[in-house]
């Protein structure tokens, strides 16, 4: 069958590697497969649309009254380029990857697809509907999917798809949720993939010279699903249980086979959550590769603190090609790291920060703020900290959503246990503590503390997006405030950000309802 695999907006500006590989496996059952990135179709168009596709504006697009204006905009664009090749393939299927900010995208791009092109089957997967069960039917319910894909998309969707090409039910495909007799109906569980089964990611289903982590000569690597810890502020740990790698041997043959069609190429990116859950698998990559003398060097690989990272394994990673990594610190108040399950003492920290700098690797560090029951001492703690492994000039990355409620992870999850309140649109962001004490303005103070004492630091920090700070603040600030239904303040958030984004229609929009509240009745 033919099959056009959509990325839509918010993800990165790199190519989409789940559906390189999604589209690798299906092309091996013998479909005929084409990939739509339409985050960075829409991101090529408007080149002058400030912050609008990065990841600190990303609560926007899971905002329908900001998205469907924004694709009505682009909607002659987007029936050219991505629905005028579905009306003329004949009989096809669309399948959406989609996590929980390119959802409203996702939905509502279905639903074009599915107006343009009768009798089109539309089929979402992706994270978003691992975390979720309610998103299943939603989407089977309001007719936007034909079907959702519940964990491992590869097998699934082979099955899926020779079904409905042989006129069969797909109620009899395991790893589904369908519609059957009217009702949203689940198929069973399917087996987790061993990943070493899988073919090679096929990258030739994007045009490569548009992507900026390739304008860089960086190739893409996924090579584990799931983590082998369980913070609770993590929804991906629920979403993906346990935790599977790859082997050394099928990485290290995934980097000669990349390497080979893309000679050019002068670095590595593991897009994995954690590069060493498998402590063995890592040295023994690092073994082959470090053997392998035309090795390329490896940028910002995501790394566990853990006591088994001692000095001589970094220096291994080192001559291995790795050139930096990052790390979830998170904290430098134990109290706060045992809170959130992290798993982690704060001295290894610093110890694996050390080990890490002393054997020439570069180190990101994450920090989150306001985690709940976190003090103003504890505050001070993580200052203190950072205070303390300056001298190892890592690269910090402060967390700009500070804590959020992710989908399914424990903290969202059971909210009463860690004393927290959220209610209404946007809760997952400005939840507050039940007495009050820790508010999104609390947090967004810690976090600006945090990024000052950084800066007096001499330490390079790295935003999560290239707006100014005083944009970026005057942006959830004025959304925060609408959340509290504070008009006045909300507008003169709204006129802050505009000063610095004069163009931004939707922020226009939005910033003109909030000046009609004020209006008298």
């Amino acid at each position: 069958m033919k099959l056009f695999l959509v990325q839509a907006p918010l993800w990165g500006i790199t190519p989409p590697i789940g559906i390189a590989q999604l589209g690798a496996y299906l092309k091996g059952q013998g479909h005929e497969v084409h990939a739509f990135d339409v985050n960075l179709g829409l991101y090529l168009k408007d080149p002058n649309r400030l912050y609008a596709f990065e990841a600190g504006f990303s609560s926007q697009w899971t905002r329908p009254d900001w998205v469907k204006p924004y694709l009505e905009a682009n909607q002659d664009f987007i029936a050219s380029e991505y629905i005028e090749p579905i009306k003329t393939a004949g009989e096809a299927v669309v399948g959406f990857s989609i996590n929980s900010t390119s959802l409203v995208a996702s939905q509502e791009l279905a639903r074009l697809m599915k107006a343009a092109v009768p009798g089109l089957k539309v089929v979402f997967g992706g994270q978003h509907f691992s975390l979720s069960a309610e998103a299943a039917h939603a989407a089977l319910e309001s007719g936007a999917a034909d079907a959702v894909v519940l964990g491992d998309g590869e097998e699934a969707m082979a099955e899926l798809l020779r079904t409905w090409g042989e006129g069969g039910d797909p109620s009899s495909c395991k790893g589904l949720w369908v519609m059957k007799d009217g009702k949203v109906f689940s198929t069973g569980a399917r087996r987790q993939m061993d990943l070493d089964e899988l073919p090679f990611a096929d990258f030739t289903l994007f045009d490569l010279s548009k992507y900026e982590n390739y304008d860089s000569g960086l190739i893409l690597l996924a090579t584990s699903r799931g983590c082998v810890r369980s913070c609770a502020f993590c929804g991906y740990r629920v979403s993906t249980p346990g935790y599977r790698s790859m082997s050394a041997e099928r990485i290290h043959a995934e980097i000669l086979h990349q390497r080979t069609l893309r000679p050019d190429a002068r670095g590595i990116f593991f897009y994995d959550l954690i590069i060493n859950g498998d402590m063995e698998v890592l040295e023994g990559l690092c073994d082959r590769l470090i053997a392998d003398k035309a090795r390329l060097p490896w940028e910002y690989c995501h790394c566990l603190v853990r006591p088994e990272m001692t000095e001589d394994i970094c220096r291994k990673m080192k001559r291995a090609g790795c050139r930096n990594v990052q790390i979830g610190l998170e904290s430098g108040s134990q109290r706060v790291l045992d809170l959130m399950r992290k798993g982690q003492k704060v001295e290894t920290m610093e110890k694996v920060v050390r080990n890490f700098r002393v054997a020439g690797i570069e180190v990101k560090a994450n920090f989150m703020f306001g985690f709940p029951g976190e003090t103003e001492e504890d505050a001070e703690k993580t200052l203190k900290f950072l205070r303390r492994i300056a001298g190892h000039k890592p690269k910090v990355y402060p967390s700009y959503t500070f804590t959020l409620l992710e989908p399914a992870s424990p903290l969202n999850k059971h909210k009463e246990i860690f004393a927290v309140k959220a209610e209404g649109p946007d809760s997952d962001i400005f939840w507050e503590s039940w007495d009050k004490t820790n508010t999104y303005p609390v947090r967004f103070e810690r976090y600006r503390k945090f990024c000052a004492e950084a800066k007096t630091l001499g330490l390079e920090i790295e935003y999560g997006y290239t707006m100014p700070i005083e944009a970026f603040q005057a942006h959830w600030l004025a959304r925060y405030y609408e959340h509290k239904k504070d008009w006045k303040n909300a507008l003169e958030q709204y006129d802050v950000y505009l000063s610095h984004d004069k163009d931004n229609a939707q922020m226009k929009a939005a910033r003109d309802a909030c000046a009609k509240h004020l209006q008298p009745a």
